[in-house]
C-alpha cells in the first residue's frame, strides 16, 4: 500500500470544527493558567536524531508554574536515572506537553521549547 499524502488526509478527513481552530493559540490565557493550576500529571514528548520519546511527570496539584504567558516551568523529579528527555533537550529543545485533568473532559497541549535550568530562582 502506497504512503497517503496531506492531499489524500484532506480527502479522507473533514475539517476541524472552526471552534477547534480557534482554541490553538500562540501563548496561554487565563483559562490554561487555571487549568494548570490543578495539573498533577502531564506527558513531555521530545527527541533527537536517535528517536524520539515520552515521559510521564507528576506531582502534587501546583508543580507546574505558569512563569508568563510563553513560559511554564517545573522541576525534574528522581525517576530511572535513563535521563533520555534531558538528553534529548542538549540537542534539540523542541517539546511536546501534554496536560490530562482526571474528572474533567479537558485536556491541554503546550507546543514549544524546554530548556534544563539550575537557577536558583527557579528551583525554589
Amino acid at each position: 500500500m502506497p504512503d497517503l499524502t496531506a492531499a489524500d488526509l484532506d480527502r479522507l478527513y473533514p475539517p476541524p470544527a472552526e471552534s477547534i481552530q480557534r482554541a490553538v493559540l500562540p501563548r496561554l490565557i487565563d483559562c490554561h493558567e487555571a487549568y494548570l493550576k490543578q495539573a498533577s500529571f502531564l506527558c513531555l514528548a521530545s527527541g533527537r536524531d536517535e528517536g524520539l520519546d515520552v515521559s510521564p511527570r507528576g506531582g502534587p496539584p501546583g508543580f507546574v508554574r505558569v512563569l508568563d504567558p510563553a513560559h511554564v516551568a517545573f522541576a525534574d523529579w528522581p525517576g530511572n536515572n535513563r535521563i533520555e528527555t534531558l538528553r534529548n533537550f542538549v540537542e534539540d529543545d523542541r517539546l511536546a506537553l501534554l496536560f490530562l485533568f482526571p474528572g474533567l473532559d479537558v485536556f491541554l497541549r503546550i507546543n514549544g521549547r524546554g530548556r534544563i535550568s539550575d537557577d536558583a530562582v527557579l528551583l525554589e
